[in-house]
């Protein structure tokens, strides 16, 4: 899914940054295979998987990046349910 849906995305498109490429699909890895579009909390699942920057992804609290790069990730009691795919860690 989160393939899929980087190649129908403009934004991810036009990235020409691999580190970029890689830290936006796995925290698309993570919205999908923790039920993203199913289970997790209203207001934080229409601010997740949008065609901007994943820095500003998620609440507030959410994600954090310095200079573009990931470097924070706090999805405490959003709403997840499944596992932490094979492709994080």
């Amino acid at each position: 899914q989160a393939l899929n849906w980087m190649l129908a995305d403009f934004f991810s498109l036009t990235l020409n940054d691999d580190n970029r490429m890689v830290q936006r699909f796995a925290l698309a890895v993570i919205y999908f295979s923790t039920s993203g579009p199913t289970s997790w909390n209203l207001e934080n699942r229409d601010t997740w998987i949008l065609s901007s920057t994943e820095c500003d992804w998620g609440e507030p609290d959410d994600v954090a990046c310095r200079n573009g790069t990931v470097y924070w990730v706090n999805l405490f009691d959003d709403g997840l349910s499944g596992t932490i795919p094979g492709e994080i860690g």
